[in-house]
């Protein structure tokens, strides 16, 4: 009878509903606006200031924020230290601008909504038209070459659905047409514009090549941080998403419901509430217009110490599997960090933490000497089986601990293993006695926890340390994970030794490896190293 595989599956690929990210989640601010509609506030603190339908914000160079403060009709400045006041008002005769936008050299570009006009602010105040007697514009931005663009708001007039550019000169012309509204967008370094057109994200190259680089929520604003990260206002899931250069998408602000909570805590965990803006700051910290909040919210990145990351190289929810992980801090100071899902292809591993919620990065802080358990589950209890690995990243300390993985089709627990965690290593030396006769089998997982992909030779080695297969080379991309049986690689019914994996070209792996006989699961040693007459 063949064995049942425990822990070897291949599953799940992510895209745009996937929550939660690789990095760790930055801490949420309030950084304007006190929660209630209004636009009261001039002069004082901007935490203490009314906002009144905030539909763009926009980060000048030296740090100061504006904001398209529709219903106000007013565009509001934020100084570095905190001070709110009005930019541009009713002298300008605004009604309901839509969006702004900040040039290099400081000035301003506002979408006059109501008004039907693109208008520019000076560093010195001068207010002039750069266009008028256009579809109602609601988004803008500027090139670095001085080109103005904007997008047709809301289907209401001939010709909408469409983006501009206002040349210098002032010629008006089509850029690229949408099947959407484009309700905002953004250059990335390289001069490609960025469009959310509140289904999907465009992005349209200089040579005017237009591809879809997401889709699903509904996508109402963009910004594009200095590593090509393309941030993502998601107003239907009230989450911002980051998409990365290589296209994988990840949650890095909101938990997915609407309301207001989680300032000074991890940004995923947060409520947003209907978020119709975002920015990015010379920092590189996330701005976020929390419209239905009246907030601007401020997500700050977290640097971490070197070295402070641990990984559990497999785990396993859904199908009747859960896995529970205990972590204790044996230092004299507090440490606080993320616990990381990842599946095996790579992409955010969701699962429902214990009175965490759903997410697939769970914060952790544990006292000196204080121990912390997370029981892993699936979403829900009619859930398939997925496999990946965690990780445990902290800012400071280091946290130890163990990962069990429990079988529990039923009800009645059938197999549970306890894991250590385990290190990166380019050598691993695993012992290996297999009867496939018996039912004995020896499993392994083992993941890629660096940004390059990673060749891994497979060799076996007899008793007497003897090479007797070497014919097994594994690829890894960047967080890849693969969980195997040893005889699904090698097809050899019985083995007596040890199996040695090797990562080619001076790459590294975690592992973990199990014996299974029969339905019980026991752990053996991954014993970092491999003997000198063992090739690379």
């Amino acid at each position: 009878m063949k064995p049942r595989l425990f822990i070897a599956y291949f599953i799940i690929s992510a895209g745009l509903a996937v929550i939660a990210g690789d990095s760790i989640p930055g801490v949420i601010s309030t950084i304007a606006g006190n929660g209630t509609a209004g636009s009261g506030g001039d002069g004082g603190p901007a935490t203490l200031a009314q906002l009144n339908g905030i539909m763009g914000i926009a980060v000048d160079s030296a740090g100061n924020l504006y904001i398209a403060d529709e219903l106000a009709h007013t565009i509001r400045k934020v100084t570095p230290d905190g001070v709110i006041s009005t930019a541009v008002g009713s002298s300008a005769g605004l009604r309901n601008p839509s969006d702004v936008a900040v040039d290099s050299a400081g000035n301003l570009y506002i979408a006059d909504f109501c008004n039907q006009r693109l208008l520019k602010v000076t560093t010195a105040g001068v207010v002039s038209t750069i266009v008028a007697a256009i579809d109602p514009p609601i988004t803008i931005a500027v090139d670095p070459a001085g080109n103005v663009y904007y997008g047709d708001s809301w289907g209401w007039a001939p010709g909408s659905l469409q983006v501009h550019k206002v040349s210098p000169d002032g010629s008006v012309s089509v850029f690229c047409s949408t099947s959407n509204d484009p309700t905002g967008l953004a250059f990335d370094s390289a001069g490609n514009l960025y469009i959310a057109d509140y289904s999907k994200v465009l992005k349209v190259d200089p040579n005017g090549t237009k591809s879809i680089v997401a889709s699903g929520g509904y996508p109402f604003d963009v910004a594009v941080d200095g590593a090509g990260n393309v941030l993502i206002a998601d107003t239907g899931n009230s989450t911002i998403r980051m998409l990365t250069p290589a296209g994988i998408i990840s949650t890095v602000a909101g938990n997915g419901t609407e309301g207001f909570s989680g300032d000074g805590g991890p940004a995923t965990s947060a409520q947003l509430n209907i978020p119709k803006s975002v920015a990015i700051d010379g920092t590189g910290n996330i701005l976020i217009g929390d419209s239905e909040n009246h907030r601007i919210r401020k997500v700050t990145k977290v640097t971490l110490t070197p070295g402070s990351e641990t990984y559990f190289p497999h785990m396993t929810v859904g199908g009747g599997y859960y896995t529970t992980i205990a972590l204790s801090n044996t230092g004299d100071s507090p440490v606080s960090g993320n616990l990381i899902l990842t599946d095996q292809q790579g992409q955010p591993l969701t699962a429902s933490g214990t009175a965490m919620g759903a997410g697939s990065s769970f914060p952790v802080s544990i006292a000196p000497a204080g121990t912390m358990f997370l029981t892993v589950n699936p979403l829900d209890a009619n859930q398939p089986v997925r496999s990946g690995w965690a990780r445990i990243v902290t800012a400071g300390g280091v946290l130890n601990g163990v990962a069990s993985f429990h079988f529990m089709p039923g009800g009645t627990r059938q197999a549970v293993a306890g894991v250590l965690p385990s290190q990166p290593t380019r050598y691993a030396t695993i012992p290996v006695d297999d009867d496939f006769s018996q039912e004995r089998l020896t499993a392994y997982a083992v993941a890629n926890p660096t940004s390059q992909n990673v060749v891994i030779r497979l060799a076996l080695v007899d008793q007497e340390g003897g090479l007797v297969d070497d014919s097994v080379t594994l690829t890894l991309l960047p967080k890849q994970q693969i969980a195997r049986y040893l005889y699904q690689d090698l097809a050899r019914q019985q083995f007596k030794g040890s199996m040695v994996l090797r990562a080619q070209q001076g790459g590294s792996f975690v592992a973990i490896a199990l014996v299974q006989h029969q339905k019980l699961l026991t752990v053996i040693p991954v014993i970092s190293g491999k003997a000198p007459s063992i090739p690379d």
